[in-house]
């Protein structure tokens, strides 16, 4: 499926993910368990399970967003020019 936005989060939305998991790891310290983490913050319970495995081994810091993943591109600005202008 594509996604007009390619899929990609905006700078506000990056933001906020980041906070939910910072947030989420307020109640990991103060006791929460997985699935009221899931229903606090409408997660997953595999990303409620991931953040708290985050939070037990590597603290905080590893929750922190390590950017955008992926590979980068290798096409030249060339290449990409012409792969937007699309067939001809």
């Amino acid at each position: 499926m594509r996604y007009p936005d390619d899929g990609r989060l905006t700078a506000e939305q990056w933001l906020r993910r980041g906070q939910v998991r910072m947030r989420a790891a307020d109640r990991f310290v103060e006791g929460a368990i997985d699935a009221q983490v899931v229903r606090e913050f409408r997660a997953s319970r595999t990303s409620a399970n991931r953040w708290r495995r985050a939070l037990e081994t590597g603290g905080r810091q590893a929750l922190a967003s390590k950017g955008v993943g992926g590979a980068a591109c290798k096409l030249g600005e060339d290449q990409l020019a012409r792969l937007e202008r699309g067939p001809r």
